[in-house]
């Protein structure tokens, strides 16, 4: 046994039996002194020779994995890149179709043709098309009719495989029985307000003192502006300011709250408080034939990225 101290061995408190059986045990380790306190020496026992820690190694091997880190990083990085790249060359434009309108100023022309279109990946954008009316664009199933309305309160775009026109549209109750894709924008700073304060007191607490100055205004019944979903209503928050709905066929609920009727088949859609344009709402409606189903979340996140601006 190896003694970095001359006397260590002495100075250890340790018993005579004890500190003989540690030298037969341990007849190659040196002890190394790390401190003393109260005249009692603190030390530990190490393989001889002793050597203290080779930073050079430690810092060698420290280097080595930032190194590997790093490239860890740069290759997740490139795939990613590469996985993105090849989105993108999947996604293609689809077809634009203007869209007539008639209103308040009366008769719009629809926009020519050959404008910026949304991006569509390759299996659905055979099956879709971007309609666009002066005011609104939404994407809908390719080869059926469209016409826009608009006024003081705000615009609606009707995307139907049926041709429409302003007549039939704004006869007195009139609603589209069948499919239909209906896009609307309507203000809350003019009469569109009304409409605007009943879809906020269903779908969006933080406009509460919105809703409650459009009820002191005392034009509408209080009655009319319930704070509480339609009951057979799912409804899916994307965020404060907007919120997905699914209203099940032969129910009453957002859906039906607009020019489709209630039939047997499902409406879904989305509605969108903009507070920040003064309490414009935008409010998809979708009901698609069966077959067609599978095209609601591309025309949904089209509008929740757009809010409806062609």
């Amino acid at each position: 046994m190896q003694v970095e101290s001359p006397d260590i061995m002495e100075q250890l408190p340790l018993s005579d039996l004890f500190r003989r059986r540690l030298k037969a045990s341990h007849p190659t380790m040196t002890w190394r002194i790390f401190g003393s306190q109260d005249n009692r020496i603190f030390a530990a026992v190490h393989p001889s020779p002793w050597k203290p820690p080779d930073m050079s190694d430690r810092l060698a091997r420290s280097k080595r994995l930032r190194f590997a880190g790093s490239l860890a990083v740069a290759a997740l990085v490139a795939v990613t890149s590469h996985a993105l790249a090849q989105s993108a060359e999947k996604d293609i434009a689809i077809p634009l179709i203007g869209c007539a309108s008639d209103g308040q100023m009366g008769p719009v022309a629809a926009p020519a043709s050959g404008g910026k279109t949304p991006r569509i990946p390759q299996d659905f954008a055979g099956s879709l098309a971007y309609y666009t009316s002066a005011a609104l664009g939404v994407i809908a199933p390719r080869g059926w009719n469209c016409f826009g309305l608009y006024g003081s309160g705000g615009a609606v775009l009707l995307v139907t495989p049926e041709r429409h026109d302003a007549d039939d549209l704004l006869r007195s109750g009139r609603q589209i029985e069948g499919s239909a894709i209906v896009l609307s924008r309507v203000f809350g700073s003019t009469s569109g307000r009304f409409e605007v304060a009943k879809l906020a007191a269903r779908l969006f607490p933080v406009a509460n003192n919105f809703v409650q100055g459009v009820i002191d205004e005392g034009i509408e019944p209080a009655i009319d502006f319930q704070l509480m979903p339609f009951p057979a209503d799912k409804l899916t928050r994307r965020s404060p300011t907007a919120v997905e709905y699914f209203s099940p066929g032969g129910t009453e609920g957002l859906g039906t709250e607009g020019p489709l009727a209630k039939n047997g088949e499902p409406i879904s859609g989305v509605v969108i408080l903009l507070p920040d344009e003064e309490m414009t709402a935008i409010k998809l409606d979708i009901r698609l034939p069966t077959e067609l189903h599978d095209l609601v979340s591309q025309i949904t996140e089209d509008v929740l990225t757009s809010k409806g601006r062609p």
